[in-house]
């Protein structure tokens, strides 16, 4: 998108921290609202993310319009955002008794 490599790389750290803390923020709710309503939430948000990406690449991909590939930029965010909200932190109790077993078989 005519960023310098220093500056995709900060992207990067950018990226990768906002997905860190949205996560941690999305374990906070993860038990105090149905699963549906954050399913229904994230997956919603992260369609219209998506698609707002693919529409701001169509018009401004391969131009010199500072503002639109900021703006695809930022859907990037939004979208890592809106994923985190996707309810990946199972509410089901961890499975010991398959590492029971399995400590049991290595001794």
């Amino acid at each position: 998108m005519g960023y310098d490599t220093p500056v995709v790389l900060q992207f990067q750290g950018g990226y990768q921290l906002t997905a860190w803390v949205m996560n941690i923020v999305a374990m906070l709710f993860v038990d105090r609202y149905k699963r549906h309503v954050l399913l229904s939430i994230g997956f919603f948000a992260s369609l219209l993310s998506l698609i707002a990406e693919t529409a701001l690449q169509r018009y401004y991909l391969n131009t010199t319009n500072k503002a639109g590939l900021a703006a695809c930029t930022a859907m990037l965010f939004v979208n890592t955002t809106a994923f985190s909200w996707r309810d990946r932190h199972s509410r089901s109790q961890p499975k010991f008794g398959l590492a029971i077993f399995a400590v049991k078989d290595m001794a």
